[in-house]
């Protein structure tokens, strides 16, 4: 028989941990419940490898436009094979830009970054577009990439907020 028991966010178990259960675990649901009789002697009690392993893959939370007077937090949005966990970035890439001073900046800036990013106001240069890759690695210590893209907002250009009603497709308010 395989138990599994699926582990809320951010818990602890690694391959090879130890399992130790409590008396809630019956023998079969007439014994344990009916009879008090408990489960006492496991053949396997150690946490086994993952039968199908799954590399981890994470989005970041970052829009496509970026205003350089405001603070940016890019965090992880977890999905498959990452057990719900941030998870390990073990390095950011910046892809070479055209203005090689700001290249080097933001490169630099990367480099002191965990695993999610804040970038403080005045770091980002506005009308540039940043291609940035995050290499990641789960408990598994399976890696993958992830690469997004942004751009900065220009500094002067006019910006106007569109919403529309969606029941009457013919009403746009500006």
């Amino acid at each position: 028989m395989q138990f599994i028991q699926p582990l809320k966010p951010y818990a602890s178990v690694n391959i090879g941990d130890k399992l130790s259960f409590k008396n809630s675990f019956y023998r079969d649901v007439d014994q344990g419940i009916c009879d008090g009789q408990f489960i006492e002697q496991f053949i396997e009690n150690k946490v086994g490898e993952p039968k199908s392993l799954q590399k981890p893959y994470i989005l970041f939370d970052i829009p496509s436009f970026v205003s350089t007077c405001k603070t940016i937090y890019i965090k992880q949005i977890l999905l498959d094979g990452t057990g719900q966990k941030i998870q390990n970035v073990l390095s950011w890439t910046l892809k070479e830009m055209k203005d090689e001073e700001q290249y080097l900046q933001m490169d630099a800036f990367l480099a002191n970054q965990l695993n999610e990013i804040t970038i403080p106001i005045g770091t980002l240069q506005p009308n540039l577009t940043y291609t940035i890759t995050a290499k990641y690695v789960n408990f598994l210590q399976r890696v993958n990439f992830t690469t997004f893209t942004f751009t900065t907002l220009p500094m002067q250009a006019p910006y106007v907020f569109l919403s529309y009603d969606t029941s009457n497709s013919k009403s746009l308010y500006i």
